[in-house]
């Protein structure tokens, strides 16, 4: 291959990636017939596979992947398919195309479509970068590309396409189901987290901050001119002071709960960051 990128070059490739494939085809017509076993189609389709990958490789590296292979898709579906066989011919005509043979490629092709699904779902989520997943859909691509050929030379190209696709969305709803229960992400944790460490911090507060005001209003209400809380009994007096005793113990307690509080603000806000960003 070449490596100009001038006007006639994209010609060139254009032109010669149009070739491979149609020969790819040939050899699927080829497959079909009987004329060749598996073992020698698939060598071929791979070797044709590798070739146009180089070209698509070297356009798609100058921004012109895109326009390449809808350019050789063009000209490519304006070419007459590859002449069946009368052996195919006429088992297209009686309709009794192996069914164990289209079965397995109908589970093969959904296979490919579904894994290709997945890779899309991954990229999605940045589990894998743009080009490892052009990658990937190119290998896969390269092996579902002779099944449709196969069975299109075979004349049931629209419902093998249509059967795989099915079948993939069984094999996708399969997953689903398979995907076990529902699980919080790292974010949801941290906000739930960051819930409990707070409200217990915020009620333990309220409830202190609500005793001590009681105790500080009683003692506003019976205090006499001379600065002496006053009491009715001498137990009165001595469950006050228990009281006041208690309310002072518990102050380093809620401070503990308010830095709870605050680290369970802290986290809550990262929580909430995480869940956003996803």
């Amino acid at each position: 291959m070449q490596g100009g990128l001038s006007s006639a070059d994209y010609k060139r490739d254009v032109a010669q990636a149009i070739g491979i494939q149609y020969r790819l085809k040939l050899e699927t017509a080829r497959y079909n017939s009987k004329a060749i076993d598996l073992a020698t189609y698939q060598a071929e389709s791979k070797s044709f596979a590798a070739d146009y990958e180089r070209l698509y490789s070297k356009w798609q590296a100058v921004g012109k992947g895109v326009d390449f292979e809808r350019d050789c898709k063009q000209r490519l579906d304006a070419m007459p398919m590859p002449a069946q066989t009368p052996a195919v011919q006429g088992k297209v005509a009686r309709g009794d195309m192996p069914s164990a043979e289209y079965k397995r490629d109908v589970e093969q092709a959904a296979d490919l479509q579904f894994q290709e699904g997945q890779l899309a779902k991954r990229v999605l989520k940045k589990e894998i970068d743009n080009a490892a997943y052009t990658k990937s859909i190119k290998d896969l691509g390269a092996r579902l590309t002779p099944l449709i050929g196969k069975w299109q030379a075979a004349g049931k190209g629209s419902q093998f396409q249509s059967d795989s696709l099915q079948r993939a969305r069984v094999l996708a709803a399969a997953k689903q189901s398979q995907a076990g229960p529902w699980r919080m992400t790292t974010g949801q944790e941290l906000i739930l987290a960051g819930v409990l460490l707070i409200l217990p911090g915020y009620l333990t507060s309220f409830k202190r901050k609500k005793e001590y005001r009681e105790l500080r209003k009683y003692e506003f209400e019976h205090r006499t001119a001379g600065g002496v809380v006053q009491f009715k009994t001498f137990e009165d007096s001595e469950e006050h002071t228990r009281r006041l005793k208690q309310a002072a113990g518990r102050t380093n307690a809620v401070g503990c709960l308010m830095i709870l509080c605050v680290i369970g603000l802290f986290m809550t806000g990262i929580g909430i960051i995480l869940v956003l960003a996803h």
